[in-house]
């Protein structure tokens, strides 16, 4: 971890339900909303050297702290976090910046939030999906390896159609539901 890492410029904006979530931004160019793992924030991608990397290629990093992580609010109301809430908040970060032409990127948590962002009606120019965003679905592989990469690239001959991608996403999220105890 790099503890002389820029924090980039710390903002708010109004999360689906009007939540004042936090983000930050580094770099100037093209924008790409980078979204987080579980139990992270957006700082790790500015300590680690990812966003300075990115910021010297010529983006803009946003990095959202997500609901209930960083140094976004964390409500205690369970209706505070109904289902696809962090992808809503997603998308009302790039409504709220007015974004046309941007990247999208996330890595594990973010990873999913990013599919379900997709299948919602996001149109980034090029996804990435990292850690746990494409592993298994039902004991199948979610997509054969490397086509995720391709897609990303361009390279791909035949990238998957709007509903096919949204079903995708959907087999994922029904097959992803965390499991909780009471106590």
């Amino acid at each position: 971890m790099n503890a002389d890492a820029d924090t980039g410029s710390l903002a708010t904006f109004p999360g689906r339900d009007g939540l004042g979530l936090v983000y930050r931004s580094i770099g100037e160019g093209r924008p790409f909303v980078l979204l987080h793992g579980f139990t992270s924030s957006g700082l790790q991608f500015l300590q680690h050297g990812l966003a300075d990397a990115l910021a010297g290629r010529g983006y803009r990093v946003i990095a959202p702290d997500l609901r209930g992580h960083g140094d976004s609010p964390r409500p205690h109301d369970p209706a505070a976090y109904p289902p696809d809430v962090l992808a809503d908040d997603g998308l009302a970060l790039i409504d709220f910046l007015q974004l046309r032409d941007y990247d999208l990127g996330g890595y594990s948590l973010g990873g999913r939030i990013v599919l379900r962002m997709l299948a919602r009606g996001a149109r980034p120019a090029h996804a990435i999906i990292g850690g746990q965003g494409l592993t298994r679905s039902a004991g199948r592989p979610a997509v054969p390896a490397g086509t995720a990469a391709r897609w990303v690239s361009g390279r791909s001959a035949r990238r998957p159609g709007r509903r096919r991608l949204a079903r995708r996403a959907g087999r994922y999220a029904r097959t992803r539901r965390p499991r909780c105890r009471r106590t």
